[in-house]
């Protein structure tokens, strides 16, 4: 007796044009969901490496071995749920002419291949869910691992799916045994998700250069294994994937602590490693209401932690140290100096002038 359910799947060559491209396919951009065969050509050869794989093929053959996995779609044709690249790569060997992008290069793999298939192995499943937990071992914990988004949008395809108890606790633990891993590990992922979702529906708060493509999902799935940060924009804990109570105002200052570059430069938080620091800081109210400052570095909110009591005075002394070195750098030609530092200056002026001017206020 085999321990593989699938032994006895019998295996079919498809023509080409008998397969269409899995319109939900985990890898593909949200904003190419749904789309034409002709936009998710473009998008494989220009982020999934569709030249390399064309050559491939085009040298060796296709390895029969690799049978693609599909459903069908109706009219006699079939969806390709895992393999979309190989169908791909040899739908543009047959037909170079359906490339938008990278028109000469495609051209030239086909002409120049020995091998252009015209039909592809495949085993076909009646029911899309017998599919879905096959490639969670194979791109969740397997050997073609995907990226985190891919993952989520993966699991979240899953969790929609009629496979699997109802019961929340239930199906949770299902869909993790499913893929081989934790039922935390799956729920944070679905509220990484969720929060990735909340921010393209926002057009990413307006923030330059912030798209799918810039966006570091990895950082939002670390900031979901910390509590204070779910915390923050609304959620019981990281595994809070319903999103009942979630703060858009509070995502966006989130967002822009991550992705916003500061005058082109670096984020409020920098890097991943600086993520304890940051929520010390969300844990602190001074410290906290100091960060949310437009121009109020990490750094500078996290000297407040760990003070019993806010000292304004302590607090201009720091600034003023700050300010002293900095001048010496610039008097012994320590650093570079550009329009970008001279900018700098100026909101810094600008920030002493109306803070003197608030103080004589309260003041008076």
């Amino acid at each position: 007796m085999t321990d593989d359910p699938h032994a006895d799947r019998q295996l079919k060559y498809l023509r080409l044009g008998e397969l269409e491209f899995d319109p939900e396919n985990p890898r593909l951009p949200t904003h190419h969901h749904g789309t034409t065969r002709e936009v998710a050509i473009e998008w494989l050869l220009d982020s999934a490496n569709l030249l390399e794989l064309m050559r491939s093929i085009g040298q060796q053959g296709y390895f029969p071995g690799e049978p693609i996995l599909v459903t069908p779609s109706g009219d006699d044709t079939y969806k390709v749920l895992e393999g979309n690249r190989r169908f791909g790569a040899c739908l543009l060997l047959a037909n170079p002419d359906l490339a938008t992008t990278k028109k000469r290069a495609v051209a030239t793999a086909a002409a120049e291949a020995d091998f252009t298939p015209s039909t592809i192995p495949a085993l076909i499943f009646d029911d899309e869910d017998e599919v879905l937990n096959m490639l969670g071992y194979r791109h969740i914990t397997g050997i073609q691992e995907w990226g985190p988004l891919a993952k989520a949008r993966y699991l979240q395809r899953l969790w929609d799916s009629d496979a699997g108890p109802d019961e929340y606790f239930d199906r949770l633990k299902y869909i993790a045994k499913s893929i081989g891993s934790r039922s935390d590990y799956v729920a944070r992922l679905l509220t990484s998700l969720g929060l990735y979702n909340a921010i393209e529906e926002s057009e990413f708060f307006g923030i330059e250069d912030l798209d799918e493509t810039t966006l570091s999902f990895s950082l939002l799935v670390l900031c979901m294994n910390r509590p204070a940060v779910a915390h923050f924009v609304g959620l019981e804990d990281g595994q809070d994937f319903s999103l009942d109570g979630l703060e858009i105002s509070e995502l966006e200052q989130l967002t822009r602590w991550l992705y916003e570059k500061i005058q082109g430069r670096a984020t409020v938080l920098q890097e991943s490693r600086n993520m304890t620091k940051l929520v010390e800081v969300l844990e602190h109210p001074d410290a906290l209401s100091a960060l949310r400052v437009r121009g109020t570095s990490l750094d500078m909110a996290h000297r407040l932690v760990g003070r019993e009591e806010f000292s304004l005075n302590a607090t201009l002394v720091e600034v003023l140290a700050d300010l002293l070195s900095a001048r010496r750098l610039v008097e012994a030609d320590a650093v570079e100096v550009t329009q970008v530092e001279l900018s700098s200056v100026d909101e810094v002026r600008m920030e002493c002038e109306s803070l003197r001017r608030g103080m004589i206020e309260r003041a008076l």
